[in-house]
Formats: structure tokens, C-alpha cells, sequence
């Protein structure tokens, strides 16, 4: 029961992180191409961008690691 409970959690924080993710990757993209910024707003909206496909990546490989070894155990 407890391993249930884990993992639920697991996949609600590794949930909210992804779509969080995915908000900030399309409000970059949007800052960026379909506002047409220039400057410095324009590089902080590419970083918004770079940060939130990273994220992205790195939670969802979190999140299977996580439960690929609570399968193990």
C-alpha cells in the first residue's frame, strides 16, 4: 500500500512538473515569435524556452528512473 502511495505522488509532482514545463516552453515560443520581441526580452523568452524543454526532459527521465526502480524493489 505504501509503494502505491509513493508512487501516486511521484507521478502527481512529475505531472505538475511537466505541464508546468510545457507552460513556460510555449509562453517563450509565443514571447518570441508571435509577439515579435526584440532584445533582451527576446533572449529571456529563448531562455524561458531552453529552461522548459530541460525540464521538461530531465522530470520525465526523473520520474521514469523513479518508477522503474520502485518496480525493482
Amino acid at each position: 500500500m505504501e509503494q502505491a502511495e509513493f508512487l501516486t505522488g511521484i507521478l502527481v509532482t512529475g505531472t505538475y512538473g511537466v505541464l508546468s514545463a510545457l507552460i513556460l516552453s510555449i509562453l517563450g515560443f509565443m514571447c518570441t515569435y508571435n509577439f515579435g520581441m526584440k532584445g533582451l526580452t527576446k533572449i529571456m523568452a529563448q531562455s524561458a524556452i531552453f529552461f522548459g524543454i530541460t525540464q521538461f526532459v530531465l522530470t520525465s527521465v526523473w520520474m521514469i528512473l523513479v518508477i522503474y526502480t520502485q518496480r525493482l524493489v
